[in-house]
């Protein structure tokens, strides 16, 4: 029997898809990890994506972070970017992002780390339209921090006491530069995830499929082969 043409179609695969034949697409598998694989999958981002724009990177995320996931160093002058991780089963809402910009304004206030040159929110599901639209507006931004300080600030940034709205924290609120708070949207950042060689640990390696039988001992391996090596040079 003559050898039959091979189709190759190459794409992200674990042992779930090889056990119930389907897949997921890496946008949405990206909204079913943990929040640890979440934060986790940020910090390889800047690693390896953006070797050439931060000196190192450090996962802090966890209890007594003090609001700060993701840091990455920029300089030795101790310039930073800070990725705030925020992982719910639906859009970034005003609501919880109020008490993390208090966590940044107070505890850069009390000194204990100078402010990023960039906070960014990454989020699985993105932003709401509200609090897309209002990262945009830096002004307004601080003023609707102050005005929910009393709900989602003083009780909220330390378990150890109550952080009021004193003058001298007022007085730095209204001097802090809100516009570094930015959002790093889920597309942009799977897209650019995909670059790195930790998106196949993460998400899955390669599958190759064949629509018909073929006898490898007449070449078929070997296109195989080069098919692949090709889909790795060029993706």
């Amino acid at each position: 029997m003559d050898e039959e043409e091979i189709k190759i179609v190459l794409q992200p695969i674990d042992n779930y898809d090889l056990v119930t034949g389907s897949t997921v697409a890496p946008i949405d598998r990206l909204k079913i990890i943990s929040a640890d694989e979440y934060e986790a999958c940020v910090a390889e981002w800047c690693v390896e994506y953006l070797k050439n724009k931060y000196l190192s990177v450090k996962k802090l995320g966890g209890a007594g972070d003090k609001g700060r996931d993701v840091v990455c160093s920029i300089d030795d002058a101790g310039h930073y970017d800070n990725y705030q991780c925020k992982y719910y089963a639906s859009k970034l809402a005003l609501s919880n992002i109020w008490v993390e910009l208090g966590k940044l304004v107070y505890y850069t206030f009390n000194g204990d780390f100078p402010p990023p040159n960039h906070y960014y929110f990454v989020s699985p599901q993105g932003l709401s339209q509200k609090l897309y639209n209002l990262v945009s507006k830096p002004i307004e931004l601080r003023q609707e921090l102050k005005n929910n300080w009393a709900k989602y600030c003083q009780s909220e940034i330390t378990s150890t006491k109550q952080i009021q709205l004193t003058p001298e924290l007022e007085q730095y609120i209204d001097q802090f530069d809100f516009s570094i708070v930015k959002e790093l949207s889920p597309t942009d950042f799977i897209e650019q995830y995909k670059s790195t060689t930790y998106f196949p640990l993460r998400f899955g390696g390669l599958v190759v499929v064949y629509n018909s039988f073929c006898k490898m001992e007449k070449g078929g391996l070997e296109k195989v082969s080069q098919s692949v090596s090709y889909w790795f040079n060029h993706k």
